[in-house]
């Protein structure tokens, strides 16, 4: 699941995918602005075929968080 979350960063904001750390912070080091944000939250949905809460992603701070996210719920 890690390699298709960044694959979808890497679609969306360019980033070489060795480049993306799990450690690197959502809005800061990759997905930055809200178009981005929003297509990476859809990407994600899509990835899960369910809908993710508001609540839910606001809790993201890192790449690591949202692999462990999208972990718990497939």
């Amino acid at each position: 699941m890690e390699l298709e979350i960044k694959e979808l960063i890497h679609d969306i904001s360019l980033m070489d995918i060795e480049a993306i750390n799990n450690t690197d912070e959502i809005g800061n080091d990759v997905i930055i602005g809200i178009p981005h944000l929003l297509e990476f939250i859809i990407g994600l949905e899509d990835i899960l075929d369910d809908d993710i809460p508001d609540e839910d992603t606001e809790k993201w701070r890192t790449v690591q968080d949202v692999i462990d996210y999208i972990n718990k719920r497939i």
